[in-house]
């Protein structure tokens, strides 16, 4: 694999047994099953998907939840398996919410549905920008699983975008301005220093791109 996509992605030298390292003696095996299964997942449900990195997409989904546990401190294995399995519904035909609910619980089948953008043709929105501004309002009044979820899945491709077009760039960079960072202010409610490491970063990964 190319290993200067990965790099960007922030998974560069990462593998399978060194990311269930990182819990060893910190979750019971019931808890390392399900991550686990949640990883796999993650892997083979976006199998044959690319990055404009040149990384496989799951190489988001892997860098996503290293961001939780080595950057924001967070080993909530229901938040980072929810993590991994955040777009499964939009590019997958592996689960529906119910099979999600009934594998993962109920949890992680409310963030991972949430987090769903709405399908392109869906009937109940007249355009792709009515659609787009549903969506980030049914995030802003989302719970804070949900708010962080979609703030780590934003930081890791904000990082990513510098393969992207400048108009690309300049787009997600206007988008996340306007709909993500304002999430870090409910956050800051409840895990104030998790909301100042995001705003840290985010400050970084935006000004890579200025």
């Amino acid at each position: 694999m190319n290993q200067q996509a990965r790099k960007i992605e922030g998974t560069e030298g990462e593998n399978h047994a060194s990311f269930l390292d990182r819990f060893v003696l910190k979750i019971t095996p019931e808890e390392r099953e399900k991550l686990d299964f949640s990883y796999d997942c993650g892997k083979y449900g976006h199998r044959n998907q690319p990055r404009e990195t040149g990384a496989r997409y799951f190489e988001h989904l892997r860098g996503g939840a290293l961001i939780f546990i080595d950057e924001l401190g967070i080993t909530d294995t229901e938040l980072i398996a929810a993590f991994f399995l955040h777009d499964i519904l939009e590019d997958s035909f592996l689960f529906t919410p119910k099979r999600i609910k009934m594998v993962f619980g109920e949890r992680v089948c409310g963030i991972v549905v949430v987090v769903t953008k709405p399908k392109k043709n869906d009937p109940r929105f007249s355009s792709k920008a009515e659609g787009h501004e549903w969506y980030y309002a049914q995030i802003s009044s989302a719970s804070i699983d949900v708010k962080l979820v979609k703030l780590v899945d934003r930081l890791q491709n904000t990082r990513a975008l510098v393969a992207c077009s400048r108009e690309k760039q300049l787009r997600k960079v206007a988008e996340t301005k306007k709909h993500i960072l304002p999430l870090i202010d409910d956050v800051a409610k409840v895990y104030p220093q998790i909301a100042a490491l995001l705003t840290e970063k985010f400050e970084a990964a935006l000004q890579q791109l200025v």
